[in-house]
């Protein structure tokens, strides 16, 4: 009878190992876009603009602070906001934009996957991090602009619901 007992302890042990070693929290995706009109003062080399937006399921907000159009480099400031039901870490984006004068030329675009992030993410606090897309090619920019930017690929780790 010790044995039986002794077999159905392990038994449940090695479920239970299983089980958990099963429940390890991995990272996931969503995308998200937005446009955003954003314009300068006479002078400044930087724009600004508050639109807020959601992704699509809700989880997160993105509040464009400012874009810098500067010679070989887009500068995005960024206020991420993570509405899910626990802390998290942001460990990767990508960022996908066109930046247009007030008549709709396209000055530039661009996008980059930023991976490799450990931005902590704690729940239902802003956080505000700056994002640089390169492009030796570039001219700094300092009239009015409008630009459309796209969020997509986001993963964190562990997952929010």
């Amino acid at each position: 009878m010790k044995r039986i007992a002794k077999l159905f302890l392990i038994g449940c042990l090695m479920t239970g190992t299983f089980l958990i070693s099963g429940c390890e929290e991995g990272s996931y995706s969503f995308e998200h876009s937005s446009s955003v009109e954003v314009s300068t003062e006479s002078g400044t080399k930087y724009s600004s603009s508050y639109m807020e937006t959601k992704s699509a399921n809700g989880l997160f907000i993105y509040k464009i602070n400012d874009v810098n159009l500067l010679d070989g480099k887009t500068e995005f400031r960024l206020s991420l906001t993570n509405n899910g039901n626990r802390d998290t870490t942001l460990t990767a984006i990508t960022i996908t934009f066109k930046a247009t004068d007030e008549k709709g030329k396209l000055i530039r675009e661009g996008d980059c996957t930023f991976d490799k992030l450990q931005i902590a993410m704690p729940q239902g606090k802003e956080v505000y991090e700056s994002f640089i897309i390169e492009d030796a090619s570039w001219k700094a920019y300092n009239d009015a602009f409008n630009i459309q930017c796209e969020f997509t690929d986001v993963a964190v780790n562990p997952p929010l619901e």
